[in-house]
């Protein structure tokens, strides 16, 4: 008889422990997560994302732009294991810290005019809390670690979008509105959300 507690004991893994804290990479930068399966079926997670910052050329609005694109959030949320296995469906709160930051230098078009002018675009999410769903799974690795993967989208209501004039030409305002509409008209209702994390159960 005393083989069965043996047998059952080489069996546990990282899903059977209920705290767990990891970090990954997301689309909300380098994550640190803590989380707490209270049950077979339900768990909760918090995490804050920051420290990825990508450089690039490109064109907002039809003006060509040094970007710098700052990736940054947190969240709480609640999980759901429909299955009472590695799969889950998660929703909560998304609190975001990204944003589009672009410096142009003349002359560029604004409207139907040419300006000589040097501007700062910063373009981010219109709400600075808003609420996410996402899926996930859980790969344990042994009995102590964790490897997780999710991805869902945050759903928003548009693109907060400001032009600061640095020097140049005067640009007429209009032209700003006109540019700033143009801008919010290209945006999605909803922003991917993906993450990758190794964590320590115990």
């Amino acid at each position: 008889m005393s083989a069965v507690p043996s047998v059952l004991a080489a069996q546990t893994t990282a899903l059977d422990k209920p705290f767990r804290f990891s970090v990954g990479a997301s689309t909300a930068g380098i994550k640190l997560e803590a989380a707490y399966r209270f049950s077979d079926r339900w768990a909760a997670r918090a995490w804050y994302g920051q420290g990825i910052t990508i450089f690039a050329d490109g064109s907002v609005g039809g003006i060509p732009y040094d970007q710098t694109l700052n990736l940054g959030g947190a969240a709480a949320n609640i999980d759901f294991y429909p299955f009472r296995n590695r799969f889950r469906i998660s929703g909560g709160a998304f609190f975001t810290d990204t944003f589009l930051d672009g410096r142009a230098s003349g002359p560029f078009e604004v409207g139907d005019t040419i300006y000589n002018s040097t501007i700062r675009t910063k373009i981010e999410l219109k709400n600075r809390v808003a609420p996410f769903v996402s899926v996930g799974y859980e790969i344990p690795i042994g009995e102590n670690f964790l490897f997780t993967a999710d991805a869902g989208v945050v759903y928003n209501d548009g693109l907060k979008v400001q032009i600061q004039e640095l020097g140049g030409d005067p640009i007429d305002i209009t032209d700003i509105l006109n540019e700033i509409a143009e801008i919010q008209g290209n945006d999605l209702p909803v922003y991917p959300f993906l993450s990758l994390n190794l964590g320590f159960v115990f």
